[in-house]
């Protein structure tokens, strides 16, 4: 934040930044896993949702875990982005849809999502 957000902020008078310091993605992975899992799993029964859509790959590690699922290690941006993966919860299936998170903007990401998009008009 100091490079991104305080550079942009000083010379327009803002206030400097004051957020904690991310932990690494595979901290806040094994957190969510440990403190989160149980009240995860139970909003997914109680939805009944079909299909789970996860944004990135923190997302997407914490799914496979709560599902106990075979999903991908991580996204990619070759063809088999957008790829539904079926996982089992409380007895009945579930679709998990692994998506970028919408702040990724690196390039790749931009066109393998949109390329996912146009997929589906098709």
């Amino acid at each position: 934040m100091s490079k991104r957000y305080d550079e942009f902020a000083r010379p327009l008078g803002l206030p400097s930044h004051d957020l904690p310091q991310r932990p690494p993605p595979d901290q806040l992975i094994r957190y969510a896993v440990k403190h989160e899992a149980d009240r995860l799993r139970a909003e997914l029964v109680e939805s009944r949702a079909p299909l789970f859509i996860t944004l990135g790959n923190e997302a997407l590690a914490v799914a496979a875990a709560v599902l106990g699922a075979e999903l991908p290690d991580a996204l990619s941006h070759d063809s088999s982005y957008g790829s539904l993966h079926r996982a089992r919860i409380d007895g009945r299936a579930i679709d998990v849809l692994p998506l970028v998170h919408p702040g990724q903007r690196a390039e790749v990401w931009l066109r393998a999502h949109e390329n996912w998009r146009a997929s589906l008009t098709e």
